[in-house]
């Protein structure tokens, strides 16, 4: 993997599945993220939501790297 794929710096074109399920992804992400905000703070509630924010990015991470 060279740099520039490691940080983003180039895209390829996705598939209309691999847009809906990036999607569907970042959706879902956001519904637990706002029904997290109906529980309360935290210090455990603060780092629930930074772990779901990188699960997020992990799979958007997935679903869109360069295929082989």
């Amino acid at each position: 993997m060279d740099n520039g794929s490691a940080v983003g710096l180039t895209y390829r074109p996705l598939s209309s599945d691999e847009r809906e399920n990036m999607y569907c992804v970042k959706e879902k992400g956001q519904e637990f993220l706002d029904f997290l905000d109906t529980l309360g703070g935290s210090e455990e509630m603060t780092q629930a939501k930074v772990r779901l924010e990188e699960a997020v990015m992990w799979d958007v991470k997935h679903i869109t790297r360069e295929r082989r």
